[in-house]
């Protein structure tokens, strides 16, 4: 399966993301490490639940060493209805010794074991961890790449000149940009037509991992065929025709496109989870509050659904891309874009 790079994360996000899943699997989950960091005695999390007679221990270290087998043991020695013991890189020898020695009391989760049961908690969020990691880095670099020039053209004005008119080196690139970005968002729409029209509710576990390791897979290749050139392709056309830019900006200064990627952020990937999770946890609790108990029973957990609605974000972050690439040809065309 697709993995997780579980290792550019800090321990602070891992323990932030295994709250998150083990809230999802109906526990009530404190994290000692957060709130009270002299009391934890080496244990970083604990899930429990009603009807459940012990706790569930969690500790994590990205990278344990000799210095953490005393962690180890004293979660080995303390009374709870499972131990688990999380990290994302290798061990130290003398640490992989004391877990040789330990397997019977607790529990081992390395990098692939924590992705597995990401998906196995939440299909939905495995996936866009996976995708932001992979797929959006492009996506980001060409999103920022114009909100850095929507901001000196807000700040400084026109700086660059004239209009260029198309040439066929412009006309090049322009077709490219069009090409590329027009398949990227057709592909995912269609993705995103295909899921919504089919019932995936009783699949088994091995079914779903099969389904989302082809739909991970066909992501993998839009991104390199379609995304990568297309972030090139922009940036050549950001470096060699700025006018056409300021003039696309000057003309869609008001335009929904703009909010899109202005707000269009990363929100899974290392540095933005913690602020993320806690901002959902907050609307989650709000929206629950404000929807009555039968509004709130939809079926969302329908794994036709989640792949449907990864889709359609896609889909909707490429069909910005195009109609980008739909203004700069019109402003290289005629001096002006579809306005």
């Amino acid at each position: 399966m697709f993995q997780i790079p579980w290792h550019l994360y800090t321990e602070e996000e891992v323990q932030e993301v295994l709250t998150l899943l083990y809230r999802r699997r109906g526990y009530e989950v404190y994290n000692l490490h957060k709130t009270d960091r002299r009391g934890e005695e080496g244990v970083d999390i604990e899930c429990s639940r009603p009807g459940e007679n012990g706790k569930i221990l969690i500790s994590i270290k990205k990278k344990p060493h000799q210095k953490d087998i005393s962690q180890l043991e004293t979660l080995a020695g303390k009374m709870a209805l499972a131990r688990i013991y999380v990290y994302v890189e290798e061990p130290s020898i003398s640490f992989k010794t004391a877990m040789e020695k330990l397997k019977d009391k607790i529990s081992f989760w390395d990098s692939k074991k924590f992705t597995y049961e990401t998906f196995v908690t939440d299909p939905r969020f495995y996936l866009f961890m996976v995708i932001e990691n992979y797929y959006e880095c492009d996506m980001f670099g060409i999103v920022f790449s114009f909100c850095n020039f929507y901001i000196n053209f807000r700040d400084k004005g026109r700086t660059h000149g004239e209009v260029v008119k198309a040439d066929n080196e412009m006309m090049n690139l322009l077709w490219q940009a069009k090409d590329r970005s027009a398949s990227l968002h057709k592909s995912l729409r269609s993705l995103q037509e295909l899921f919504e029209q089919m019932q995936l509710t009783d699949t088994d576990e091995k079914t779903r991992l099969s389904i989302i390791n082809s739909f991970l897979k066909s992501i993998s290749l839009l991104h390199r065929d379609s995304l990568v050139p297309l972030r090139e392709i922009f940036h050549e056309l950001l470096i060699k025709y700025p006018a056409n830019f300021e003039q696309f900006i000057e003309e869609t200064y008001g335009r929904s496109n703009w909010k899109f990627f202005v707000e269009f952020l990363p929100q899974l990937s290392p540095g933005f989870i913690i602020k993320s999770i806690e901002k959902d946890e907050k609307e989650t609790m709000s929206f629950k509050k404000a929807m009555p108990d039968e509004e709130l029973n939809l079926d969302e957990t329908q794994f036709s659904w989640i792949l449907g609605d990864v889709s359609r974000i896609l889909a909707n972050e490429a069909y910005w891309l195009e109609d980008t690439a739909d203004d700069l040809f019109n402003i290289g065309l005629v001096g002006r874009s579809r306005q």
